[in-house]
């Protein structure tokens, strides 16, 4: 798979979905569900197809150990495929 590939998985991250608040103070200030990952730092996410501001298919799964495959990119990790982690 090529690297330019906008579907080619190049990393993964662990952890649990939660909300938290973005953009504090600015016109795009809004609720998103991130990950935070096993050495507790957060990870804004935007799932591919899926809109910057709010996901209903990511806040469904707030709360949950997840396994993200996906790209990062400046600012945020695209999520390309979301593996749902016992516990």
């Amino acid at each position: 798979m090529s690297t330019n590939d906008p579907n080619a998985c190049t990393a993964s991250l662990c952890g649990r979905l939660e909300s938290a608040e973005r953009a504090r103070g600015s016109k795009s200030e809004h609720q998103a569900t991130l990950l935070r990952d096993d050495a507790g730092d957060l990870h804004p996410l935007r799932r591919a197809g899926g809109s910057p501001f709010t996901d209903p298919a990511l806040q469904a799964l707030e709360g949950q150990r997840v396994n993200l495959h996906g790209q990062p990119r400046d600012g945020y990790f695209l999520i390309i495929r979301i593996e749902v982690l016992p516990g």
